[in-house]
């Protein structure tokens, strides 16, 4: 995969932890490859997904530097022990009311 930089990124629970780039010497075009990742630490009660991507190592006349030319996303872990939705949905009920500013709008009032 000559030309190409590999980066996988790792994120929990949808905020990125972990970036780094692997080589991309060994991959060949056409071919199937493996890359292996070692991220340094994961809870089993987070939701973990990587992200793998190719991007050019050097300017080119159709792309700079560092444009991502293929991306993909695999959920390497499910987060474990999610809350019952009656735990979580808790307090009273939401109710419309009109805006005291403008008549004509309307906001979401509720207690938390």
């Amino acid at each position: 995969m000559e030309g190409y930089e590999g980066v996988w990124k790792l994120y929990r629970n949808g905020e990125l932890v972990e970036e780094r780039s692997f080589d991309v010497s060994p991959l060949k075009p056409q071919k199937k490859g493996v890359v292996t990742i070692a991220p340094k630490r994961m809870d089993s009660k987070s939701e973990y997904i990587v992200v793998i991507e190719f991007r050019q190592a050097a300017d080119k006349p159709w792309a700079k530097q560092g444009f991502v030319q293929a991306r993909e996303q695999f959920i390497i872990q499910e987060a474990g022990q999610k809350p019952a939705i009656a735990t979580v949905a808790e307090g009273s009920a939401l109710e419309l009311s009109p805006d005291q500013k403008n008549d004509s709008r309307q906001r979401l009032q509720c207690d938390v």
